[in-house]
């Protein structure tokens, strides 16, 4: 099995569908166009919400050839553009498309955000105008983010979107958000009260999956052996 193995944090399902095995894959977005630009943000048209640079589309088509063989049957994304795009491009590999989830966004910390962004995110419609995987008729659920936005409320809100989705859609899913999301969709899968002992890298992987009822971390995110180029992926 490729990745980090942790398999001594587990949980019973309680409550989340667990009835097969089956696997959900969580990933941070790809390298965003304000790390290789330092001036984006003074000329960018939405300047805290980046698309992905180069390299960042690089390491996400990577990350889809890492994911075509996981038979994947749905991907799931926060409608920022970084994380957006990156689930566009591993969508197109898998012939999947995106369904846009707001839960799985951004922590809205008022140390990255002096005020609430207008409008916080685009609609899917206008995401769909420039990434054709984006799935416009796609009904999210009604969990957002809200500036300015506590770690625990975070937490709470990733937490509770992936198990939701997690209970709602069959099979093998990829969930795709940032840092902090990540993080917080990892433990609520694991229905736990503190750190899992995940990391998350740009473009990491981490796989939580069900064996016989239960649910167990097999990939930690530290695995970034799909991507070519592993030189600072650590950002904020």
């Amino acid at each position: 099995m490729r990745g980090s193995e942790a398999s001594h944090v587990e949980t019973r399902a309680s409550g989340t569908r667990a009835t097969a095995e089956r696997a959900i894959w969580i990933c941070r977005h790809g390298h965003r166009e304000d790390q290789a630009d330092e001036r984006y943000r003074e000329r960018g048209d939405r300047p805290f919400d980046p698309p992905l640079s180069q390299r960042g589309r690089q390491q996400a088509a990577e990350l889809g050839q890492r994911l075509a063989d996981e038979g994947i049957a749905a991907v799931f994304a926060s409608p920022f553009r970084r994380t957006t795009e990156t689930a566009c491009i591993v969508a197109a590999s898998l012939g999947l498309r995106v369904k846009l989830e707001p839960g799985l966004g951004e922590w809205l910390r008022d140390v990255w955000f002096d005020a609430a962004p207008q409008p916080l995110w685009l609609k899917a419609h206008e995401l769909a105008a420039t990434y054709e995987q984006v799935d416009a008729a796609h009904e999210p659920l009604p969990i957002e983010p809200a500036w300015p936005e506590a770690h625990e409320s975070m937490l709470a809100r990733t937490a509770e979107t992936a198990r939701t989705l997690t209970e709602r859609y069959e099979g093998n899913l990829l969930l795709v958000g940032h840092g902090a999301s990540v993080a917080g969709a990892s433990r609520g899968l694991m229905r736990a009260c503190g750190p899992v002992g995940v990391t998350t890298p740009l473009c990491c992987l981490v796989k939580i999956a069900c064996q016989r009822g239960i649910w167990g971390i097999e990939m930690n995110g530290s695995d970034v052996s799909h991507l070519r180029d592993t030189d600072d992926l650590y950002w904020c």
